[in-house]
């Protein structure tokens, strides 16, 4: 009788070792979920199930770290087989999907054929659940895609997204975010950011203003959620203004009488530009005149706005035309008489 129940035991057991095994990796949350979720109160896997009752999760609604993995897949999966390994295929997990396999060979979906009209043959994945990954699988659209400044006014503008990343629901717009790429977001402040369930989706309006100097330049729309479900990006781009180049306008005055040039002679010119100076990081120091001679030479100089003011002394020098060059916005010419 004995070696017949020690028989049966050794049975049992080398079935449990040797048979693939289709159930959880942990029986209880506890025992290895919380590496990646974990449940401090008001963070973690509290956040998402914050409108749901404890009862759902924790057994007797007692709290503590009491919570069965079979707890998970009343609602993940929400569709499917969910007696074939269910948390396998949660989106959260794909990336840990191909481990999962190894321990469990028979959580890999059967292939099933099926035969089309055009009598081709496909063969496709029983898959458990419909809900798409995240980022690979999520679909984000925006209307409009473009905005053009006129190079002066700031546009203000609502941009219709419309986020496809499977099966959302309302616990997936916990934290969910949309932000603008370095490529043009010191150009982008987003003013307001409003969005719902519709169906399947997320659809929402994105209010947003674009500096009206920002010049052509392309980046990327991102929208992304705390829990990793909604990833996703696309091409967003700002239409701007040729950019003016830095020229001179004028010179005033354009000359200077100096007579016999015996007597030392001080003039004060005002160089006018087409661009802020100070914007363009031009100084005094960019200031000089073209093959002056030493009886030449710039004593004082103040930048203004869209202009420059150079005080002048001429003594001694031969009547002629010299040209004040402004790097990098170019050089006017300033005419030296004796009479």
């Amino acid at each position: 009788m004995k070696k017949i129940v020690t028989t049966m035991f050794l049975i049992c057991a080398a079935m449990l070792l040797v048979s693939p095994q289709a159930g959880f990796a942990w029986n209880n949350v506890n025992q290895g979920c919380l590496t990646c979720h974990p449940t401090t109160a008001g963070t973690g896997l509290h956040t998402p199930h914050a409108t749901q009752a404890c009862s759902i999760c924790h057994p007797n609604n007692v709290p503590g770290k009491n919570v069965e993995s079979s707890a998970c897949i009343v609602c993940h999966p929400r569709t499917g087989d969910k007696g074939l390994c269910p948390l396998i295929d949660a989106p959260v997990h794909a990336g840990t999907k191909a481990t999962c396999l190894g321990c469990h060979p028979t959580c890999a979906p059967a292939n099933t054929t099926t035969t089309t009209p055009a009598n081709t043959t496909t063969t496709t994945p029983m898959e458990t659940t419909t809900t798409t990954t995240a980022p690979a699988g999520c679909i984000l659209t925006i209307d409009p895609a473009e905005i053009e400044v006129d190079g002066t006014t700031d546009v203000t503008e609502d941009v219709k997204v419309t986020i496809d990343a499977g099966s959302l629901t309302e616990a997936d717009l916990q934290g969910l975010e949309v932000s603008f790429s370095d490529a043009c977001s010191q150009y982008i402040t987003v003013n307001t950011v409003n969005y719902a369930i519709s169906g399947k989706k997320a659809e929402g309006t994105v209010n947003i203003t674009v500096k009206g100097d920002a010049p052509t330049s392309e980046c990327k729309l991102i929208a992304k959620n705390s829990s990793g479900t909604i990833d996703c990006e696309t091409t967003f781009k700002i239409t701007g203004q040729p950019v003016e180049e830095c020229q001179i306008k004028s010179i005033s005055p354009s000359s200077v009488r100096i007579g016999l040039g015996i007597i030392p002679r001080i003039k004060r010119v005002t160089i006018t530009l087409n661009k802020d100076l100070q914007s363009l990081g031009i100084t005094c120091a960019d200031l000089n005149i073209q093959n002056a001679p030493k009886g030449i030479s710039i004593i004082s100089c103040a930048v203004a706005g869209n202009s420059i003011e150079a005080t002048i002394l001429f003594w001694g020098v031969p009547p002629a035309t010299y040209n004040l060059n402004l790097d990098p916005c170019g050089s006017i010419p300033f005419v030296v008489k004796r009479f």
